[in-house]
């Protein structure tokens, strides 16, 4: 599996000089995953109220008629967030098989858990070491049926753990995330009782960076996409770079890079070799971007 080397630095720390022309063309870090809901004031009270989050912003958008909330545990320039999206026509969605979680680091999961239960959260699996290892998990479920993962890991830099996707081919998917776009392979294990692979792919050491979980399920080659989810966001300096090697790395450019049709934000949008959408966002040297 090939991978390609980049100078990664953390989100936070990173010194404000200017990137070299190479670095320019990699995409830096995980900024959100997009998720669709079908009541935007449920949502956000569940995010906000039971899982302690904080909206950093909310527009609307009256020519599309639709709704865009954004949430995170801190800054967005140095957080990953949550994106969510509401149609106003739409009150449901179908969430496929393909989409699997976010996962967020506890520091006590035992009381996390009892807090979001007593904040009137959906507790779906209760908090103790996962089946096929010793990491302490639980699951929680949104009001719209989204699953999140709750993971024992204390004093996280980064609360937003990882992003989890099911993938038909790990192989083909570890050489698009890693040749293509690259990410790192942090880490793989094959789980031979469970009949299943995770792979984690990211841009830097998961303390810090926020991952992407491949989960390669052995003989299972497709998912239903459901039209739940969206996407995942990734920070780039030079998006027409970006997408410029992309395509010379054999990349499928979607949405060619321009500004947005309701606003001055600079993107572009890729397709994975499953079909899963990954939205390429222009920062400035501090994070940040025009809204």
């Amino acid at each position: 599996m090939a991978t390609v080397e980049a100078t990664i630095q953390s989100p936070a720390s990173a010194p404000a000089t200017e990137d070299t022309s190479a670095a320019k063309k990699v995409p830096e870090r995980v900024l959100h995953t997009m998720l669709r809901v079908g009541d935007m004031e449920r949502s956000v009270k569940f995010y906000t109220e039971v899982l302690g989050m904080t909206l950093t912003r909310k527009k609307d958008f009256p020519d599309g008629k639709f709704t865009l909330a954004f949430l995170a545990y801190g800054p967005e320039e140095t957080s990953t967030a949550l994106e969510l999206t509401h149609n106003w026509d739409t009150t449901s969605y179908d969430i496929g098989a393909a989409y699997g979680h976010v996962a967020l680091a506890c520091d006590d999961i035992y009381a996390r858990c009892d807090a979001i239960r007593n904040a009137g959260g959906k507790v779906t699996r209760e908090p103790g070491p996962m089946k096929h290892g010793t990491t302490v998990i639980a699951f929680v479920s949104d009001p719209d049926g989204y699953k999140i993962e709750l993971i024992q890991r204390p004093n996280a830099e980064q609360p937003v753990l990882h992003t989890m996707l099911r993938v038909g081919d790990l192989d083909r998917s570890l050489n698009f995330y890693t040749s293509v776009l690259g990410m790192k392979l942090l880490r793989s294990k094959e789980y031979p009782s469970g009949k299943f692979t995770l792979a984690f792919v990211g841009y830097g050491p998961e303390e810090t960076y926020t991952a992407l979980e491949l989960t390669y399920n052995w003989g299972t080659t497709s998912y239903d996409m459901g039209n739940a989810y969206g996407h995942i966001a990734l920070a780039t300096r030079d998006i027409y770079a970006t997408c410029d090697a992309i395509r010379a790395g054999g990349g499928k450019i979607i949405r060619e890079a321009g500004p947005m049709k309701v606003g001055a934000t600079v993107i572009a949008f890729v397709e994975d070799p499953d079909g899963f959408k990954i939205e390429l966002i222009e920062v400035n040297k501090d994070g940040g971007f025009p809204l």
